[in-house]
Parts: C-alpha cells; sequence; structure tokens
C-alpha cells in the first residue's frame, strides 16, 4: 500500500495567523464602537453619573455571572470542554505562554480564535492580583471622569482623557518591550489632532466670521480658554488609570477573559461605593421606570458584553494598536451624536472623525 507524506506548508500558518488576528481585531474595534454610544443612553438616563458608574458596573457584573453559570453548566453536561468558546492556558492548549505581542500563543492558530473567553474561567497563579489593580484602576478612571465633567466641559475633558492612548505609546517600550514604531506614532498624533478638532475645542467658524480681531482673541484664548484648571487635572489623572488599564490588561495573558472581566468589573464598581459616599452621591437617589432600560442596555450590552471583548482582545493585539484604534471611541461617539442627537457636526468635526478613521486604518494596513 503506498503511503502518502503530506508536506507541511508555511505559508498556510501566516495565513492562519492573519485570520485569527484580524477576529481580535474585530472583537477590539466591536468594543471602542460600543462604547461610543455610551453617551446615547446615558442622556436617556436621570441617575448622577456616579450612580450610573456604580449600577453599570454592578449590572454588567451580574450579567457575566448569569453567563458564567450557563457556561458552567455547558461544560458540565458535555462532560468536559468541547465546544468551548475558549481555551486558555491548559496543558496542552494553544496559550500557554506569551506570545510576540505580549499576548497569548492564540495568534498562532485558527483553533487557538476559540481561545476568547475562557474554557472553565480559570485565573492563572500570580494574575488575580494584578486584576483587582487594573479593576480599582477602571473605577478611579470613572471617578476621575466624572469630576472632570464636573470642573471642565465635556470637549475638554474628552480631549484630556484621550491622551491615554499617547501615554501608552510611549510605555509600551519600557513597560512591554515593544519596539516604538515611529509610523504608529505619527499615526496617533494625526488622530490626535482629530480628536482635538471633533471635540470642538478649537472654533475656526468664529475665527472666521469675527475676522482677524475674533482670530486674535481666539488665539489668545488658547485650547483650554474658559476650563478650569483642576478640571483639566481630573481629565489627564482619568488618562493616566486609562492608560494603565490597558497596559495592565497586557500582563494577565493567561487568565481567562469572562472571569477576568468579573474581577475586574466587580472591583471598579466597588470602588464607586466609597467615592458615593464621601460626595453624598446616594442622595436623593430616584429610579424612574424610564431609566431602567436604558440602565440595563449600559450594563448588558456597554459593559457586560464590550469589557468582556475587550479584555479577551487586548492581550493578543499589540499595546501600540490598541492605543491607536482607542480613538474610534470620540470618532463613533461624535458621529452618533449628530446622528441621533441632533448635535451640530462642523465641518472642523467631520474632518477630525476622517482622521481618526484614517488613522487608525493607516496603522492597521502599514505592518
Amino acid at each position: 500500500m503506498e503511503r502518502r507524506t503530506v508536506k507541511h506548508n508555511p505559508s498556510h500558518d501566516g495565513e492562519a495567523s492573519r485570520v485569527v488576528q484580524a477576529r481580535w481585531l474585530v472583537m477590539f474595534v466591536a468594543a471602542v464602537v460600543i462604547w461610543g454610544s455610551v453617551g446615547l443612553f446615558v442622556r436617556a438616563i436621570s441617575l448622577p453619573s456616579g450612580c450610573i458608574a456604580l449600577a453599570r458596573g454592578v449590572i454588567g457584573v451580574a450579567f457575566l455571572s448569569l453567563v458564567f453559570g450557563l457556561r458552567f453548566w455547558w461544560i458540565r453536561r458535555r462532560g468536559g470542554d468541547h465546544g468551548c468558546i475558549g481555551c486558555d492556558g491548559g496543558p496542552g492548549s494553544n496559550d500557554g505562554g506569551p506570545g510576540p505581542n505580549g499576548g497569548g500563543q492564540e495568534q498562532d492558530s485558527p483553533v487557538a480564535t476559540r481561545a476568547a473567553f475562557g474554557k472553565q474561567s480559570t485565573i492563572a497563579p500570580g494574575e488575580l492580583g494584578i486584576m483587582i489593580v487594573t479593576g480599582i484602576a477602571i473605577g478611579i478612571n470613572w471617578v476621575l471622569l466624572f469630576e472632570s465633567y464636573r470642573h471642565t466641559t465635556v470637549a475638554v475633558a474628552t480631549l484630556c482623557y484621550y491622551f491615554a492612548p499617547i501615554l501608552v505609546i510611549l510605555a509600551s517600550p519600557f513597560v512591554l518591550k515593544e519596539r516604538l514604531a515611529p509610523f504608529k506614532v505619527v499615526c496617533v498624533l494625526v488622530a490626535l489632532v482629530g480628536v482635538i478638532l471633533v471635540s470642538g475645542v478649537v472654533d475656526f467658524g468664529a475665527a472666521g466670521a469675527g475676522g482677524a480681531a475674533a482670530a486674535g482673541g481666539a488665539a489668545g484664548a488658547g485650547v483650554f480658554a474658559g476650563s478650569g484648571a483642576l478640571g483639566v487635572g481630573f481629565g489627564l489623572g482619568a488618562a493616566v488609570f486609562y492608560a494603565a488599564n490597558m497596559l495592565m490588561n497586557k500582563m494577565t495573558p493567561h487568565s481567562d477573559a469572562l472571569a477576568k472581566t468579573i474581577v475586574q468589573l466587580g472591583s471598579a464598581a466597588l470602588t464607586m461605593i466609597p467615592y458615593l459616599l464621601i460626595t453624598n452621591g446616594f442622595a436623593g437617589l430616584d429610579v424612574s421606570t424610564g431609566d431602567i432600560a436604558p440602565l440595563l442596555i449600559l450594563g448588558v450590552v456597554h459593559t457586560g458584553v464590550a469589557y468582556l471583548l475587550y479584555f479577551a482582545a487586548i492581550r493578543a493585539l499589540p499595546a501600540q494598536t490598541i492605543a491607536v484604534l482607542s480613538y474610534l471611541d470620540p470618532a463613533t461617539a461624535i458621529v452618533l451624536s449628530a446622528v441621533f442627537l441632533a448635535e451640530p457636526l462642523t465641518a472642523a468635526g467631520m474632518i477630525g472623525a476622517v482622521l481618526i478613521l484614517g488613522s487608525a486604518m493607516a496603522c492597521e494596513l502599514k505592518k
């Protein structure tokens, strides 16, 4: 009987790796686009921002705990890990160690694309503490961002907050040992210009309408004209903790993403409780029937689902790629607010959105 030898084709491995990487990118982009629509639902909720943050954390954890229980039941019913959505960190798995981008080995095999949500919801030894600290960073990030909104305009607070990707780009060579790619630095700077334009903190229309005197006055006022220095400080502080969240999540590549999400959102929700107690945020708390539906959507979709996608994808993508693609969040927010909330989208805003989206795509097309 003739024995046939099947030759291994290395090109197939490269193609499979690109397919896997594309899936992680789709998951991450889905998460940030979902977050870009948060404002639409927050506008429909009458509660204070701190209470909304606490509610989204609690509802998100409750939803993910339900998913955890259903998956555990399904695994037990099947008598093992057959049909699992994720297969992290176990013996013989494809996620047994750090990959070249700081994530697991799931990038290297199509089979490992199932490693998005973990097979047994396990937490790798030594990573629980990092998850708790990261969850606290998420909570502090929420608190500082809300305080920034109180002390300055939303536009300036958002602009300060999106210095976080710049911080990730600059820190990734030291923290994650990633090579600092000059092209990605340019992409981030272009995207930052886009954020400035869509935020509206620079009013080109006023300068054009008012002539040289108005232009000179606008130039003299500066980008942060009329905004409190305290609000700017809170916004930059939120950016620091957002950047810390992105970097620390790269340090937990072997833990199941579902368990990781539950731990981190739970820690973030617990962080909100002392903040609300100190600021008397629970005073006069009244949840109307109109608040229930948007709160549930905010907690389940924008928190549970989005963070699960985010934490699953973030470990498999380079930190610099994550930093650039994060700018899709404000781009989505500005477009959705113009479409659904009838908020004006100026010519500068449209140019800014193009810069944000274009830099994100260029960053990924040029490898």
